[in-house]
């Protein structure tokens, strides 16, 4: 089953979205000033928040940029990443754990020195791989790969796809 990144008008339109709140956040800041104590604070709030939603920016124009070469194939017992020359292959027999943080499904595996990121869609650090679901098309087809993928082996280590829905927020039933 291949899974591939989420549309290009959707993310070029998150990142429009992110470039008016931060254009938002940016006006603020100068319009509160930061002459007194008090000011100076709500305008360092203005500041972080600015900071986020600049990094939204960053990652989903990145995002767009690499759309056209980015892809998950997922078969039983084997998942590939693909961006460009870049391919991560994971065996479910290698794979210890995974479970689902924040929007981002995190595999522990032995650690592989030759493996590179796919940003920003993929991170590998140590012996964790981490995928971004929020960049991808769709989750329905994200859960029923990592079905596919899970299928050839089984271990209790492992969260259960009804976890995988319940905190991506689908109404999958």
């Amino acid at each position: 089953m291949r899974v591939t990144p989420a549309s290009r008008p959707y993310l070029i339109f998150v990142a429009t979205l992110n470039i008016l709140v931060l254009a938002l956040c940016l006006s603020a800041i100068a319009f509160v000033g930061v002459d007194a104590v008090s000011n100076a604070v709500i305008s360092g709030m203005f500041a972080l928040g600015a900071l986020y939603v600049s990094r939204n920016v960053l990652v989903f124009g990145w995002a767009y940029l690499e759309h056209r070469y980015f892809e998950i194939d997922a078969t039983p017992g084997m998942l590939t990443i693909r961006n460009r020359a870049r391919q991560i292959q994971i065996k479910s027999s290698e794979v210890s754990d995974y479970y689902v943080y924040y929007n981002k499904i995190v595999l522990r595996v032995p650690a592989d020195p030759g493996q590179e990121s796919v940003p920003p869609y993929v991170n590998v650090r140590a012996d964790t791989i981490v995928i971004n679901i929020y960049l991808l098309q769709d989750t329905a087809k994200v859960i029923a790969a990592l079905r596919e993928f899970d299928d050839a082996y089984q271990s209790k280590n492992r969260v259960n796809v009804g976890m995988i829905i319940q905190t991506i927020g689908g109404n999958f039933s």
